[in-house]
């Protein structure tokens, strides 16, 4: 199992699943809607669906984007590509809350990751 499977394995804390490029992402919908307007929307959007595809984006970019709200985050270099499709994750521990924003973020959601 990689790292990236690692840091999304299913738990009690888990109460949904991102599916990109056919590889299960168990997440919390709460944290990641918190972080995040695009899965805020996402979620809100489809609250009874359990599994969500997400098209267009390679896996391990997109589960190192993910992790960047985890305590311990995965750093790849091609994680601009990612960020500036989704956005940017507010990342921190308690009152040390920081904004983590990668490249630009203008039109994240119309743009594609092209894998390569």
């Amino acid at each position: 199992m990689s790292i990236y499977e690692k840091a999304f394995e299913k738990s009690d804390k888990t109460d949904a699943v991102l599916l990109v490029d056919g590889k299960k992402l168990h997440v919390n919908k709460a944290l990641l809607s918190y972080h995040s307007t695009h899965f805020k929307t996402l979620f809100n959007a489809e609250k009874s669906v359990k599994e969500v595809k997400i098209k267009d984006v390679n896996f391990k970019d997109f589960a190192a984007f993910l992790s960047l709200v985890q305590d311990q985050p995965i750093i790849p270099t091609t994680l601009g590509a990612v960020s500036h499709r989704f956005g940017s994750l507010a990342t921190g521990e308690n009152s040390n809350r920081r904004q983590v924003r990668i490249g630009s973020s203008g039109g994240a959601w119309n743009q594609c990751v092209r894998k390569g």
